[in-house]
């Protein structure tokens, strides 16, 4: 039986921003089944908008979990991919209102899932759907999000609300924006069901 042996490209980071070692995972989270297979390891693919294999370009996959493929819609999987590059493009550029936008969009989406942990746990997160939910979120959130986040609140559960509320609790009057357009949305539908 011989032993094969496991090739990892530039196994240490470069000088990195505080906001780009707050986005990099400690532990790789996801890999490329292609390069995984050749005994191939990018460090690329532990930083949390990583969606593509640098090396192949193949769409990298949880670890943890094997993905039902089915179950993932390709829309989804296409807003996530954006998202993904719109957080790369927010933390390469260090720009704080790009970065603030793009957590946002992921805290809340983590709402949605109801992910009790840190959003950057949410965009490494073992599960895939949670994980291109988050991703997806920062790229819908790009235009009109409080719209968006309104469509979305309309069924919110009670550990949603409470999150978000602890998410956004700096930021009151972002909620009740949201939910005035919600209680508005609600209005418009009961009056065309009359």
């Amino acid at each position: 039986m011989s032993q094969q042996t496991i090739a990892i490209v530039k196994a240490t980071f470069g000088t990195m921003t505080q906001t780009e070692a707050l986005m990099t995972a400690q532990v790789a989270f996801q890999s490329c089944p292609d390069c995984s297979r050749r005994g191939i390891a990018l460090k690329q693919w532990r930083k949390l908008w990583a969606f593509d294999c640098q090396n192949c370009g193949t769409r990298l996959l949880s670890i943890l979990i094997k993905p039902d493929r089915s179950r993932i819609s390709e829309q989804l999987v296409r807003r996530a991919r954006s998202g993904a590059g719109l957080l790369e493009s927010a933390v390469t550029s260090n720009c704080a209102n790009k970065l603030r936008r793009a957590m946002r969009a992921a805290t809340y989406a983590k709402a949605l899932k109801s992910v009790r942990a840190d959003t950057a746990f949410a965009l490494q997160s073992p599960r895939p759907d949670v994980r291109l939910f988050c991703l997806a979120a920062i790229a819908v959130a790009q235009s009109r999000p409080l719209a968006k986040a309104a469509m979305f609140s309309t069924g919110l559960d009670g550990y949603a609300r409470v999150a978000l509320l602890r998410a956004f609790e700096r930021e009151p009057r972002l909620l009740a924006a949201v939910d005035r357009i919600v209680l508005r949305n609600r209005e418009k539908r009961r009056l065309v069901g009359v």
